[in-house]
């Protein structure tokens, strides 16, 4: 019976000590965890004040990092197109090279070359000084256009382009002319070459694929396209009209060899 009996005490003795510890123990938990949750909570914080302060921030996590990323890929992007739209935005003063490459940019592609090229630039530089919104009396632009029928076409599709402002003349200052902007400066060349390469006066830009010369190229544009007879200079390069007076004929013929001097650099 006393063994019994001790046995008996031994047990409650033991499961009264197991008790203790665990009675001990747990109230610890909580306390541990609150700690490392008091550790997550302030490296977050930390690492989200860093994030608003720099822009390179060290994270736990892949997702942080591909998000501070992008937020830099974004910044960036938006600068670019500030700079593009603020350097387009600006007013537009063509020198005669910006015109005579324009005028290059539209024939090249067109099949003509460098050659053929300058005897065109240099009626145009005898007409207007190469001054595309140049307006004297009844004649306008780079070819001194007159008024007729095929000029206010020209006109009316600058207008429907958004460019009819550069029609009345208001846009020219001494010494040139001035656009709004560089894309307007090309959107109205654009246009009055395409009225150039006018099918009635076919036989220019016909005949332009046959010249070997830019003195040639600068008779044949004087010859076929402007029609100027008349001065006190001859056709020479340009066989069927050898011997013939046409206006400023020597003065075009070394303002075409000039210009392809500057073409090919």
């Amino acid at each position: 019976m006393e063994k019994f009996i001790a046995i008996i005490v031994t047990a409650f003795m033991a499961i009264t000590m197991f008790m203790g510890i665990t009675m001990d123990t747990e109230p610890d938990e909580p306390d541990r965890m609150t700690a490392d949750a008091g550790i997550i909570t302030m490296t977050e914080t930390t690492e989200s004040t860093a994030s608003t302060e720099t822009t390179t921030v060290t994270t736990t996590t892949a997702a942080s990092t591909t998000t501070s990323t992008s937020t830099s890929s974004t910044t960036a992007s938006s600068t670019t197109t500030e700079t593009t739209t603020t350097e387009n935005a600006e007013p537009f003063y063509p020198t005669s090279e910006d015109v005579a490459f324009g005028i290059r940019d539209f024939l090249a592609p067109l099949g003509y070359t460098d050659a053929q090229i300058a005897g065109v630039v240099a009626n145009a530089e005898a007409e207007s000084g190469l001054q595309p919104t140049l307006c004297q009396n009844d004649y306008y632009g780079l070819f001194m256009l007159m008024n007729c029928p095929r000029r206010q076409e020209m006109f009316d599709e600058m207008a429907d382009a958004g460019l009819s402002q550069y029609l009345g003349g208001d846009y020219q200052y001494d010494g040139g002319c001035r656009f709004a902007n560089k894309d307007d400066f090309r959107a109205f060349l654009d246009i009055m070459m395409q009225y150039t390469m006018n099918p009635d006066d076919s036989t220019w830009y016909e005949e332009l694929y046959s010249a070997q010369s830019p003195e040639e190229s600068a008779e044949i544009f004087l010859v076929h396209y402007e029609r100027a007879v008349g001065g006190s200079s001859t056709i020479q390069e340009y066989a069927p009209y050898a011997g013939l007076y046409y206006q400023a004929a020597d003065s075009r013929r070394e303002a075409a060899r000039r210009w392809y001097d500057i073409f090919s650099g």
